[in-house]
């Protein structure tokens, strides 16, 4: 479960930062 939550945590991260540099 613990694993889970990481790979959860940053997949949501990654995505976030894409969309800020294709706007930059």
């Amino acid at each position: 479960r613990i694993n889970n939550n990481s790979l959860s945590g940053e997949i949501p991260v990654s995505l976030a930062k894409v969309p800020k540099l294709s706007l930059l």
